[in-house]
């Protein structure tokens, strides 16, 4: 039975059930993994698999909110887990646990999707690790949401543009087609038209070849005229304006079109060539605007649909200008012309139009000239139509398509960069780019000091750049600050005409800008950070525009909002490990009080231990284990009693194998204290040697922890270089003696160079 899709972690990751699929051929292990999340605050229902069959009927099963599997089992593995997560098109969390994965395996699982990875010895970072994965689900399905109603917005909108739009694939099969393209071709609903081939719909299907063939020729998009068949047989004539899609190599994917019935356009057209007396009741009767102007632009004649058009009061007062003036750009109508002497006859000339009242609209013109018996032009006869809703229609798709490429560049920086000024920067990129924005930054409330300060910063000049160069806005007064207190947007259209506007914003009045608009940053309910944008010119933003610079101001808080959480957490961490490593060096200190033979010991072995670690290439948090482990290695001997830790003498052979436990005791005092746990290496193994006499288990060479050979190189070197009731410290040149001698027998040969090259006269 089919079963919906897994429905991805609860909205809160405490107190909810937390579906985790375990992939794992060792029971002990993964339960190890559940009490571990358990450990760390999470309500867990969980289920364990070792076998492919078992792990695809688990998903469909559990329908797991997290993926927790080994990298490596007899009959399964890691990679091939998650290659089926992607498979299923499944978004869940998966995070790799393995004691054996290497750190390229390990890239090579982050690159393919994997959430985070981690070794079993420091399930520690378990709780962390899953908190950062579900957070990361969270925000990527917050963005798939806003990116989903941005996209239903864009359908909408080619939804309703009253302009037939439609996508065909290289071989004009209708892959696409909006309702009013369905409408336009009378088709009964849009599945049928998507079931035709667009070369059904010619007229004349041998035209369609040398259409294709200027697509593939040329970029760009070309626009053609032809008759298309209606569903019912009946002929339209279309303006057809298309472009081919094409891949990274230039080979044709598709074609994309919009198609526009001019029947009405086509019949005016022919109307005009014919007799003026015997259709002047057509001419002023149809829908699209006709007109006749002399040679020199001189209005001769316009029907009623012109007049109306273009705004005047009637024919007359039309008839009384000239042509020219309704060109918003003369050097586009001179071109036209020309076209229009050299080839007789121009269709579909889009241009922009200047009504009576200063309006300007988009037209489409398809003009003649008409000439005498000697070729000389006399007329230019002409068929305008308003296509402004039909541009605007189109640029607002352009513009949408853009803003939400905008969108999701903002958000692949958030999730991509917990630095804030990246994400800032790219914000401000898009502000400047979809906004049309001449400058814009970031301020930020500073609660400690009562002021706003610049984050991030685009278009201003160097003294306004950045909070360097600027002193910090108060935040009790001027214009970002009542953004701020009124939790709404300050729009200043021309600061020109506001002088109060120009002193309460430095910028505005020192930068050269007329326009400003402050928007407030919410988050979580608050505002306290401000989105400023500037422009040079008088500007008076529209309910779209303020709505986009909204959307903007409301990623720029979620960027804040991270960037904060992240340094609190950072810093959180810091203090909490500063505790931890303070606490440690008290017990060391209250062992050397406890045995005076060896004060400093432990802080000084500790010390060089790190150091030649570090030499070795130990790095990271592996350091901060060495350096603990270091620090604790004798703390077993807080279970050996005084009459044996201080017995001035040999010790007997009872009393002797009683010290040999402290090994055993530091494991299990270690071991129940999670963040000691991978540091308990070195006072567990510190007393086994390479060849194997050692103790308490005799471990032999390499199956003796890196980090415990290289403290028992460096306990050694400490003790023979140390005073001792019983005997003066050897000389140094003495010791490198026996360290060399050691090699192979108490020491690993690998360490001998490095540790002596590490450890001078003072180690």
């Amino acid at each position: 039975m089919n079963r919906r899709p897994p429905a991805g972690p609860p909205p809160s990751f405490r107190g909810v059930p937390l579906r985790v699929l375990v992939v794992e051929d060792e029971p002990p292990h993964a339960e190890l993994l559940i009490a571990e999340l358990r450990r760390a605050g999470f309500t867990v229902e969980w289920s364990r698999v070792e076998t492919e069959p078992a792990y695809l009927e688990e998903l469909q099963r559990l329908r797991p909110d997290l993926v927790l599997s080994d990298y490596s089992l007899p009959q399964f593995n890691g990679e091939r887990a998650l290659a089926l997560l992607h498979l299923r098109r499944a978004d869940i969390p998966f995070i790799a646990v393995s004691g054996t994965m290497g750190e390229d395996a390990a890239v090579a699982m982050m690159r393919n999707g994997a959430a985070d990875y981690l070794l079993k010895d420091r399930l520690a970072r378990l709780g962390p690790a899953v908190d950062r994965a579900l957070s990361a689900w969270r925000l990527r399905r917050e963005t798939d949401e806003r990116l989903r109603l941005s996209e239903q917005r864009y359908r909408d909108l080619v939804t309703n543009v009253p302009v037939g739009l439609y996508r065909t694939t290289a071989d004009g099969r209708i892959v696409e087609a909006n309702p009013a393209m369905v409408r336009m071709l009378g088709f009964p609903d849009r599945e049928s038209l998507l079931a035709t081939n667009i070369t059904r719909l010619y007229v004349n299907p041998s035209t369609r070849p040398d259409r294709v063939a200027q697509l593939e020729r040329t970029a760009g998009t070309h626009e053609f005229v032809d008759q298309f068949r209606r569903h019912d047989g009946t002929v339209i004539w279309v303006r057809l304006r298309a472009h081919a899609i094409r891949d990274s190599a230039g080979a044709v994917l598709s074609f994309e079109g919009a198609l526009v019935d001019i029947s009405d356009e086509k019949r005016a057209a022919d109307l005009l060539r014919e007799s003026e007396a015997r259709f002047r009741g057509l001419f002023e009767q149809v829908p699209i605007g006709l007109y006749r102007t002399a040679r020199d632009g001189v209005v001769v004649d316009a029907n009623a649909a012109m007049v109306e058009m273009l705004g005047y009061a009637g024919g007359d007062a039309i008839l009384a200008g000239n042509a020219r003036d309704w060109y918003a750009d003369q050097g586009d109508r001179d071109r036209w012309l020309a076209q229009i002497e050299r080839d007789g006859v121009v269709r579909g000339h889009e241009a922009r139009m200047v009504r009576r009242d200063g309006r300007v609209i988009w037209t489409r013109d398809t003009a003649r000239a008409v000439r005498d018996a000697d070729g000389a032009t006399k007329y230019y006869d002409g068929a305008i139509e308003d296509i402004t809703a039909r541009r605007e229609a189109e640029e607002g798709v352009q513009r949408q398509l853009s803003r939400l490429a905008g969108l999701r560049a903002i958000d692949n920086a958030i999730s991509a960069s917990l630095d804030l000024r990246v994400t800032l920067n790219v914000l401000l990129d898009q502000v400047a780019a979809q906004l049309g924005a001449d400058a814009a930054d970031i301020l930020v409330y500073d609660a400690a000091a009562q002021t706003l300060t610049r984050a991030a910063s685009r278009g201003l000049a160097p003294r306004w750049a950045s909070s360097r160069g600027d002193a910090p806005v108060s935040a009790a007064y001027g214009l970002a600050a009542r953004a701020a207190s009124e939790s709404r947007a300050v729009v200043v259209p021309d600061a020109a005409a506001d002088p109060a506007a120009r002193t309460g914003e430095p910028a505005l009045r020192e930068g050269g800008f007329t326009a400003y608009i402050a928007a407030p940053l919410v988050s979580k309910g608050q505002v306290e950070d401000v989105l400023e944008v500037f422009r040079r010119r008088p500007f008076v933003p529209d309910a779209e525009w303020l709505e986009f610079l909204e959307t903007l101001a409301g990623q720029a808080a979620i960027a804040i909002d991270n960037a904060v959480l992240f340094g609190d957490l950072q810093r959180s961490n810091t203090e909490l490990m500063r505790a931890y490593d303070t606490t440690l060096e008290g017990w060391v200190r209250a062992l050397d009080l406890r045995d005076k033979e060896t004060e400093g010991h432990s802080l000084r072995v500790s010390e060089a231990t790190v150091r030649l670690a570090r030499a070795l290439g130990v790095a990271g948090a592996e350091l901060v284990h060495i350096r603990r482990g270091a620090l604790l290695h004798d703390v077993g001997k807080m279970a050996i009693p005084d009459a044996i830790l201080l017995k001035p003498g040999p010790l007997t052979p009872d009393e002797a194998a009683v010290m040999r436990r402290h090994p055993e005791y530091a494991n299990n005092l270690l071991t129940p204290i999670e963040y000691l746990r991978p540091a308990r290496i070195i006072p567990y193994c510190h007393h086994e040697k390479w060849d194997g006499t050692g103790y308490p288990h005799g471990l032999r060479g390499t199956a003796i922890p890196l980090a415990a050979r290289i403290f028992t190189l460096v306990d050694v070197w400490d003790a023979l270089r140390s005073d001792r009731p019983y005997r003066p410290a050897w000389p140094v040149e003495r010791v490198r003696e026996y360290v060399r001698a050691q090699a192979g027998l108490h020491f690993d040969p690998a360490l001998i160079e490095p540790a002596l090259g590490t450890l001078d006269d003072g180690s």
